[in-house]
């Protein structure tokens, strides 16, 4: 990682810092995919998995960039760039009013299990997506 500490002080000053206060809703790809592309030179692999990207990324500034999480896409290959639009269209295509909801009961079961209070930066809607695309994929029984 040493090898392109200077491309990540970079991508940190003028991709990553100037958008901590917000979150994947006001960003498009192209404003942020530095930081995943240059994780992915980080860690090849044969198969160009998203996987180790996203979750760098997602280390890095958790509102912004989601976990690809294979659980939540079973039976295909994404790349990262393509989650991270799936993730926005998801969120986008929820009303608003399911939204607000959906947030507001996430953010009491999170206060409930860690004894009533929840980090500022907690990626609420990345979260909600995932959660929601594992649903889709792996309904309850019963």
């Amino acid at each position: 990682m040493l090898k392109y500490h200077g491309e990540l002080v970079d991508v940190w000053e003028t991709v990553v810092r100037p958008r901590l206060e917000d979150d994947i809703t006001s960003v498009e790809w192209e404003q942020v995919r530095r930081l995943p592309d240059l994780a992915a030179l980080i860690k090849p692999t044969r198969s160009e998995s998203g996987v180790f990207p996203s979750k760098l990324s997602h280390f890095i500034a958790p509102r912004l960039f989601p976990v690809l999480d294979k659980t939540a896409l079973p039976g295909g290959q994404h790349d990262y760039g393509s989650y991270f639009a799936l993730v926005q269209d998801t969120w986008r295509a929820t009303d608003p009013g399911v939204q607000e909801a959906l947030r507001q009961r996430l953010t009491a079961i999170v206060r409930e299990h860690s004894g009533g209070s929840m980090i500022d930066d907690y990626p609420v809607v990345n979260k909600i997506v995932e959660l929601r695309l594992i649903g889709r994929h792996h309904p309850s029984a019963g």
